[in-house]
């Protein structure tokens, strides 16, 4: 979530942050910058991705990517309906100057 980047949140989990290490695995360096993979080990338990999730091998889904939008969207203080419009325009819509107006009434 959008909130775990925020400091009260880091900070709660400084204990947690001392007992991580890490440490490069030249198996997936060596893929990048194709791959974004990562490996994790907790508890004797490994699980690895070759590919994140929102890397072109790995897309988000259509409705990933709306939930996302609207999730930023939300976060950056707009409402709702903003959200329906720019999921609109931006699965519905080819006008250029709509998503320019849009962005514009965002920042103004």
């Amino acid at each position: 979530e959008l909130a775990d980047f925020q400091p009260d949140a880091i900070a709660a989990l400084a204990e947690f942050r001392s007992r991580i290490s890490v440490a490069d695995a030249s198996d997936i360096t060596d893929r990048y910058p194709e791959h974004y993979g990562a490996r994790i080990t907790c508890a004797n338990e490994t699980v690895a991705l070759v590919d994140a999730l929102g890397d072109p091998e790995r897309p988000l889904s259509k409705d990933g990517i709306i939930d996302k939008a609207r999730s930023l969207i939300a976060w950056g203080g707009l409402s709702e309906k903003e959200a329906d419009r720019a999921v609109d325009l931006a699965l519905n819509g080819d006008d250029a100057e709509a998503i320019d107006k849009m962005l514009s009434d965002w920042l103004s």
